[in-house]
């Protein structure tokens, strides 16, 4: 599930090179990403600045920047989401390598004493090894009961040191570029990276029930978002309840992916072969500005509360169902089957 690396040569370092100072002269790899702070128009002008540098590049300089930057590349935004996968792919391979070369024991129990930091982020890179495996798993079984090819599982954003070592991922199941129907699955309390393979399962479930009132598997994709710092950990999760920062601070980073998601829809339409989408809007709290998406559906869960990204006020109002997360719906074209209770 995760590419092995090899050492980059040192024509592939200069083939990145060029690649970077395509986008500017003097161009670093996170010029790719997101300013710390980022409102709806600048998470679409990144979009559309990586999207058009990404396809300005030769084959060559592609491959060349994913194996020197795969990080920088597996979080930028306007870039085809198989692109995105494989860069993340080598960089969780990468970053497990060099634990093991830095601490060949960073596995063993005593290393959550000895190297607290680098234990902690390995168990956020094994976790997500697992997670990857069983997603795979899922989608062969999804395969077995619709038929058709397996529907990919692309990593769309990962860092394993995001959030104070809690970690981000963003994983979807089917092909995000194509389907007319999308959901954001938005966990709660307790939430880490360390969750992403109980947060596979709830976007698969939701998956397989859609694709079953639609009866076209390749029409739909579902997304486990952990993209922002949930509540976690005793004692601070108490402190970290009361504080509507954290929820505020969530909910812009929900629209903002939301926009830029969309943002790459839009300009991978545009694309010979590309798919025709369309969005249209909802709000996403009383303050997030509006992502471009055709519904909102907020689950009844824990986190379902104005100190939480998963408060939002759909338009027009859908019933709220007992979940265990709570999802951004799009749609391209009519509306969706009615969600999974």
């Amino acid at each position: 599930m995760l590419p092995k690396d090899s050492p980059i040569t040192e024509a592939e370092h200069a083939y990145a090179r060029e690649a970077l100072q395509q986008l500017h002269p003097d161009a670093a790899p996170e010029h790719l990403l997101h300013p710390q702070e980022t409102d709806i128009a600048g998470a679409h002008n990144r979009a559309t600045d990586n999207h058009e540098w990404w396809h300005g590049l030769t084959p060559e300089q592609q491959h060349a920047v994913i194996k020197a930057h795969p990080h920088e590349i597996g979080n930028a935004d306007g870039l085809p989401p198989h692109v995105k996968d494989e860069a993340n792919r080598l960089a969780i391979t990468r970053d497990l390598n060099t634990l093991h070369e830095q601490n060949p024991r960073i596995e063993k129990w005593t290393s959550r004493f000895t190297d607290p930091e680098n234990f902690r982020q390995w168990k956020n890179l094994e976790s997500t090894r697992k997670a990857l495996e069983e997603a795979h798993d899922l989608a062969a079984k999804f395969a077995d009961k619709f038929g058709g090819e397996e529907p990919p599982v692309h990593v769309l954003s990962y860092d394993s040191k995001e959030f104070n070592g809690e970690g981000r991922a963003v994983v979807a199941f089917g092909d995000t570029a194509k389907a007319s129907s999308v959901s954001f699955h938005v966990p709660g309390i307790t939430t880490t990276v360390r969750s992403l393979e109980g947060n596979l399962k709830n976007a698969f479930n939701h998956m397989w029930e859609t694709t079953q009132r639609t009866q076209d598997p390749e029409m739909v994709a579902s997304i486990a978002w952990i993209g922002y710092d949930a509540p976690s950990g005793f004692p601070k999760i108490v402190r970290e309840m009361t504080d509507a920062r954290l929820a505020q601070r969530g909910g812009e980073l929900l629209a903002r992916d939301v926009a830029s998601f969309s943002q790459t829809r839009r300009l991978g339409a545009e694309l010979p072969g590309g798919h025709p989408t369309r969005m249209s809007t909802c709000s996403a709290t009383a303050t997030v500005p509006r992502p471009p998406v055709s519904r909102v559906r907020a689950a009844a869960c824990t986190a379902t509360s104005p100190r939480s990204p998963c408060w939002v006020h759909p338009e027009p109002v859908l019933s709220a169902t007992p979940q265990t997360s709570a999802s951004a719906h799009t749609t391209s074209s009519s509306p969706a089957p009615p969600a999974t209770p």
